[in-house]
């Protein structure tokens, strides 16, 4: 990371090191972001980021572990394409529907990127009741 300090204020650069060397595509470096909790119904709003990684490029989302929550009913989706931006983002949402009961109390899902076939990132989220 590279600091500069611009009239008071610390400016942040990232810079990815290409050690396959110049002229070869290094792997891309993926996060998402989203909330950790959201409320029964309330869509969860994810960002991916993804180094590396073309404008243009189409990635998949998925749900990589919805145990507490395994009725597929009660997503509005399962997964779905996302296509990335020239900021290296792309987002999407999921979204739980109420079961209308609290017994069950707060409930956990796992969302997932997947690259190449495989799972490069994921973020896990509570749904409270």
């Amino acid at each position: 990371m590279i600091r500069l300090q611009v009239q008071n204020y610390i400016i942040k650069y990232f810079i990815k090191y290409n050690t396959l060397g110049p002229g070869s595509n290094p792997t891309p470096d993926f996060t998402i972001t989203g909330p950790t909790s959201v409320n029964e119904g309330a869509a969860a709003n994810f960002t991916v980021r993804a180094f590396g990684l073309n404008a243009g490029s189409t990635l998949q989302w998925t749900v990589v572990d919805n145990t507490n929550i395994s009725d597929p009913n009660r997503y509005d989706a399962l997964n779905g394409d996302i296509t990335m931006l020239g900021n290296y983002t792309a987002a999407f949402a999921v979204t739980v529907n109420a079961d209308n009961t609290t017994a069950s109390g707060p409930q956990n899902y796992t969302v997932g990127i997947l690259w190449n076939d495989q799972l490069a990132a994921t973020k896990t989220i509570t749904v409270n009741d």
